[in-house]
């Protein structure tokens, strides 16, 4: 566990997965897609908690426990920004009910996939960086391309002001109103300047496909009260991948780039950073965008993913990927 050496294949670094779906029709054929790779591959997985923001009524038998959130948002906010943002609060306050049976958390969209596994080599990095709260595809992508922040950056600034006087901007914080001073323009404003406080670089993030957060980054968000009501963020525009780094840092946490070459996340925005069979050569374990990638189909992607999880079973040799 942390604190401790983390030796090669020890169980150290069990973990939760937190899973956002939503309500489009493939949404569930995704989640239980990703629910096979992630059980074939992860031993370590101690539970999985589906923040559902859509109409699941039933899961997959699996070898752990499935606990299932509903997105406090009830339809309302953007489903993709605020009302993300609110979702996935929800379901890493859900976390702390089982904070002791696990080392960290990872946030991981069903258009994801893991294709190896990945908690020993995470639980290290934790243990040698004690001050990590984050990592992910932070300041670079994972084909070595820096990544730009500008997007959020006036979003983000704004959050921290008590006074906002273009109605524009009022409305992408989430302000009924120019000012900050009650409600949950307030709590935002006391968030966001704490984070500022402590270094944060307004705008930065992780990209949001798949990340993961430490258990001692989720304990202290849940002592600073900023756990407490996920509805403060849903009329923001701010993403959730924007939002879980700065709330690392409003508690003097630090974020880390996890996504070069033998490390755990290939993950971009959108389609993979390489075709599958370089995905796998190149050592990453968990990989985004399936669902729009330039030069293969999802189902493609999928397909070729399930059957190399079949190898060791049927002895049957993988195919490649067709274009």
């Amino acid at each position: 566990m942390l604190g401790q050496v983390v030796p090669e294949n020890s169980r150290a670094g069990r973990f939760a997965a937190v899973i956002p779906v939503g309500p489009a029709a493939a949404e569930r054929l995704r989640l239980f897609d990703l629910l096979a790779s992630l059980w074939h591959y992860e031993p370590n997985l101690s539970r999985v908690v589906v923040v559902d923001d859509g109409a699941l009524v039933d899961f997959p038998a699996g070898p752990c426990p499935i606990d299932r959130v509903s997105n406090p948002r009830q339809g309302r906010g953007n489903g993709i920004l605020g009302g993300l943002c609110t979702g996935i609060l929800a379901g890493i306050k859900q976390c702390v009910a089982f904070e002791n049976e696990i080392d960290f958390v990872v946030k991981i969209d069903t258009d994801a996939l893991v294709i190896a596994p990945f908690a020993a080599q995470l639980a290290r990095l934790f243990h040698d960086r004690p001050g990590a709260g984050m990592a992910g595809a932070y300041r670079f992508t994972p084909n070595g391309d820096r990544r730009d922040f500008s997007p959020w950056r006036e979003l983000a600034s704004d959050l921290g002001r008590a006074w906002i006087k273009d109605r524009p901007r009022q409305r992408r914080a989430g302000r009924p109103s120019r000012h900050a001073l009650l409600g949950a323009p307030a709590a935002m404003r006391r968030a966001t300047q704490l984070a500022l406080r402590n270094g944060y670089e307004p705008g930065e993030n992780l990209q949001g496909g798949a990340y993961v957060v430490s258990i001692d980054a989720i304990r202290k968000m849940n002592a600073a009260g900023l756990l407490d009501n996920p509805l403060v963020w849903r009329d923001t525009a701010l993403g959730e991948d924007v939002l879980l780094p700065m709330l690392t840092r409003a508690v003097g946490m630090t974020l880390l780039d996890h996504c070069s070459d033998g490390e755990v996340f290939g993950v971009r925005y959108k389609g993979l950073p390489n075709p599958p069979e370089q995905l796998i050569t190149r050592g990453f374990s968990i990989i985004h965008s399936v669902k729009n990638d330039a030069n293969f189909t999802e189902g493609q992607i999928r397909e070729f993913f399930s059957i190399r999880r079949e190898l060791p079973r049927t002895g049957k040799p993988i195919k490649k990927v067709v274009g």
